[in-house]
């Protein structure tokens, strides 16, 4: 449930609440009936907004050195192909990607790495035709 369904929830609450004639407090009622009563009542939940937080940082959930295995991996099949993912990212090589965007990089040369391996079982089955 989203917040808007939730203060929604809320406000339609209130208002059949005010609408019952709750409008004024009840007086306590004394002795063993009002105990129970009381503990038989519903209370009330207020449900306040998070306060806004503050930026989280972006860490970067892979290593550097996993990142250029994947990069020297394509490279080594095809270094037209390293160069042109490096290149949608502006970049030319790891040494100037910024840590933010090395797991979308990473990404995406796993992504050419499972083409390549692909399109190689391929050219096996083939083969074995």
């Amino acid at each position: 449930m989203n917040h808007a369904k939730i203060a929604a929830a809320l406000h339609a609450l209130a208002d059949a609440f005010l609408e019952g004639g709750e409008d004024q407090p009840a007086k306590p009622a004394k002795g063993k009936k009002a105990t129970e009563a009381a503990a038989a009542a519903p209370t009330t939940v207020v449900v306040t907004a998070p306060a806004a937080a503050a930026p989280i940082p972006v860490v970067p959930t892979i290593t550097k050195e996993q990142l250029n295995k994947a990069v020297l991996k394509v490279a080594a099949k095809s270094r037209d192909a390293a160069e042109a993912i490096l290149a949608k990212f502006g970049a030319k090589t790891t040494v100037t990607l910024p840590p933010e965007q090395w797991q979308a990089v990473y990404d995406a040369f796993e992504e050419e790495i499972a083409k390549q391996d692909a399109a190689a079982v391929q050219v096996a089955q083939a083969s074995l035709v």
